[in-house]
């Protein structure tokens, strides 16, 4: 059985929240990465990596998608998002 939305947003603790989604985003910029479409990763990479220092507002935005998803796969929902904001 898939995790949904409304498992991680309100089953999961906010470090288990935080970890989960942040695995996905590494999944997502791995197969990102793998399909040669560097500019999508570097997006993803921007938007997403606390390195960046401004990504708040993307996070916000997953969140927001997963509030109005609750029975969707957050994989699914992570991977729309990323795709939506980033192309790839």
């Amino acid at each position: 059985m898939a995790v949904t939305a409304s498992d991680v947003t309100h089953k999961m603790s906010k470090e288990a929240r935080t970890n989960y989604l942040g695995g996905l985003l590494e999944m997502q910029l791995f197969q990102t990465v793998q399909s040669g479409n560097a500019s999508a990763a570097q997006c993803i990479r921007e938007n997403y990596f606390p390195e960046s220092g401004n990504n708040d507002k993307a996070w916000a935005k997953l969140y927001d998608a997963l509030d109005q998803f609750p029975d969707k796969p957050a994989t699914a929902i992570v991977y729309l998002l990323t795709k939506k904001i980033c192309g790839g």
